[in-house]
């Protein structure tokens, strides 16, 4: 999601040729005329004129309801404590104008980049890299922490703490090992945060990794598959079914934080 500015959500609306801005309502109405004409049913070019009306009307919808919306919690600005805290943060804002004004959105998500970690990772060199509390890796944790703190605070005083499940996760973990730019390289495993007021929480789920017993390439074993997790929050809070949507393996997967 783009965030940040007096308007985050500019991007979302047709965009029209900026050289002739006193054009807009025509180009808009042009667009909307050439892709409401009628094809035939199951055609590619009825699916597709469909899908960019069906956009536009939805963008249109979208920017409308958000300005209802007023903050419930205090949102990180002016690059403090990080850029990447108030990007972040700025992304889950954008994620609360959304279900707080749009009871029917019910599945979004932000990025948050940076945890590629090749180098540096912890501490300084002041440190010899040595300090957990600075460096990249504390910085983004910390981005990570506040953004989700403030994003809860906001649904609290909107009275849907109790309607909201955050997950996070990751296309790729961490080595357990250090390389000797002071980073860690591509692993196979990682964690994975569940936040909210419906989760059982305080707690690892699944038996930790073995830092000894590692596999062929020096990677962790993992112990619970990811897509145990997901299966979970399709069964137990999206109300879906997690076979048709993963596979039969994981049809009944519950590692145990819902219900």
């Amino acid at each position: 999601m783009p965030a940040g500015g007096a308007d985050p959500f500019v991007n979302y609306q047709y965009q029209t040729d900026a050289r002739n801005a006193g054009d807009r309502t025509n180009q808009l109405n042009t667009f909307k005329s050439t892709n409401s004409r009628s094809f035939e049913a199951d055609s590619f070019i009825n699916a597709i004129a469909k899908a960019g009306f069906d956009a536009e009307e939805g963008s249109a919808l979208l920017r409308q309801a958000v300005q209802t919306y007023t903050a419930g919690a205090t949102y990180p600005t002016n690059n403090l404590p990080s850029p990447q805290a108030v990007q972040f943060a700025s992304a889950l804002k954008m994620v609360a104008q959304i279900v707080t004004t749009i009871p029917d959105a019910n599945l979004l998500y932000v990025q948050m980049g940076g945890f590629d970690h090749h180098s540096e990772e912890i501490g300084t060199t002041a440190d010899n890299f040595t300090d957990k509390t600075k460096g990249q890796h504390a910085t983004l944790l910390k981005a990570l922490s506040l953004g989700v703190k403030t994003f809860y605070d906001d649904m609290a005083a909107h009275g849907l703490a109790d309607n909201v499940v955050l997950m996070t996760f990751s296309e790729f973990g961490r080595r357990p090992n250090e390389n000797a730019s002071h980073g860690t390289d591509h692993g196979t495993a990682s964690d994975l945060f569940v936040i909210g007021n419906a989760v059982h929480g305080g707690t690892l789920y699944g038996e930790q990794p073995s830092l000894t017993d590692l596999d062929s390439a020096r990677n962790l074993k993992f112990k619970v598959d990811f897509r145990e997790v997901y299966a979970t929050i399709l069964n137990k809070w999206l109300g879906a079914d997690a076979g048709s949507i993963l596979s039969s393996q994981f049809k009944d997967s519950n590692v145990g934080f819902l219900g």
